[in-house]
């Protein structure tokens, strides 16, 4: 299945709305633009090896995908990744359905996207791994940047800050477990050694990022937190750092 087909999918998803392509006739437009296939289970273009260059200046310059597995109701979990040709890449966990997983099956004539979960492109792509647990139960994990993780869970509370949030600015991972129903919930927030936390700039525009890295208090090795020891965290960073707290 060529990559840019994916990307072509992952496009057209708004929403809860589903979208679907005929993918014998997206396989036929992208014939012409060589992919690697990894194995049956990833695949990756690259306008690099294409000499022919884009048949479309709306393509990403680099497409991939890679199964996770199956799920209920013939529905199939992948990892999606591009770039358009900036410095960001751009992760999803896609779930879609119509894709065979039996090498010896035909290939299927329409796929469907049902579910995009945007990694984004922080923190190099944002999504780190997927794990299927139960045929209808799933954990995407996430690395995150710091702006992320005083961020995660706010809504409308979130806060404004000058923490890092770029796509190299990583502080840790989110592991959360989502099921087909559409629930979901945190299972840990892994912080890593603080050797690898973004650098802080000098003075007042650094204050805030040396004010949460003081409630982490250890830097040689990862800690991890549960929902109620992040819920702490947000606490202490507003009452420390932002002087907003109860």
């Amino acid at each position: 299945m060529h990559p840019l087909c994916i990307s072509e999918l992952v496009q057209m998803h708004s929403g809860s709305q589903p979208a679907s392509i005929n993918l014998s006739a997206c396989q036929k437009k992208y014939n012409g633009l060589s992919f690697t296939a990894e194995s049956p289970w990833e695949a990756s273009w690259s306008a690099d090896q294409n000499s022919e260059g884009h048949i479309n200046e709306d393509l990403p310059v680099f497409s991939a995908y890679k199964i996770a597995g199956g799920l209920d109701d013939d529905q199939v979990l992948l990892t999606h990744i591009a770039n358009y040709g900036g410095s960001g890449t751009f992760t999803n966990a896609v779930i879609v359905k119509g894709l065979t997983l039996n090498l010896s099956g035909k290939m299927p004539s329409t796929l469907e996207v049902v579910e995009v979960f945007a990694g984004g492109d922080r923190c190099f792509g944002g999504i780190d791994d997927l794990l299927i647990q139960t045929p209808n139960r799933f954990i995407i994990t996430r690395r995150i940047t710091p702006a992320e993780l005083i961020n995660f869970g706010q809504g409308e509370k979130t806060p404004s800050t000058t923490l890092p949030d770029c796509a190299l600015c990583c502080i840790g991972t989110i592991s959360e477990s989502y099921s087909l129903t559409g629930s979901s919930h945190l299972n840990r927030v892994t912080i890593f050694p603080q050797a690898s936390f973004p650098r802080i700039p000098e003075g007042d525009s650094g204050a805030v990022s040396r004010c949460l890295y003081q409630l982490l208090p250890d830097i040689n090795h990862r800690m991890e937190l549960n929902k109620e020891e992040l819920e702490a965290l947000h606490m202490q960073f507003k009452r420390q750092c932002l002087n907003n707290g109860e």
